[in-house]
């Protein structure tokens, strides 16, 4: 399963993500966070997450080669999903457009 929150600054998409991410791993969940959302320094999804995985830098074509690459090697590997089951959450600042590309 992947979740997204997209929307403007301050509104709760990390507060939210953050909360699903506890529930879910007190539950017994296997959650992998990942965090685009290079705007959000004092209260990053990465805070509250130190393994969550990011693209290298800040710079808008770099994230989303980095998201698609992220995506397309969980599409490409089925079994090894059927294996892991993860539940996806990256955490995406207002304007990263989320790619069409993906169906």
């Amino acid at each position: 399963m992947l979740l997204t929150a997209v929307g403007r600054q301050r509104t709760g998409k990390t507060v939210f993500l953050n909360a699903l991410t506890e529930t879910v791993m007190c539950q017994g969940g296997d959650v992998e966070v990942w965090n685009t959302d290079h705007l959000n320094v004092s209260h990053s999804i990465s805070h509250f997450h130190p393994n969550a995985k990011k693209p290298a830098t800040g710079n808008l074509k770099e994230q989303k080669s980095w998201l698609r690459a992220e995506v397309w090697f969980y599409r490409s590997f089925p079994e090894f999903l059927a294996q892991i089951d993860p539940s996806l959450l990256p955490d995406m600042p207002k304007g990263l457009p989320v790619p069409r590309d993906f169906e």
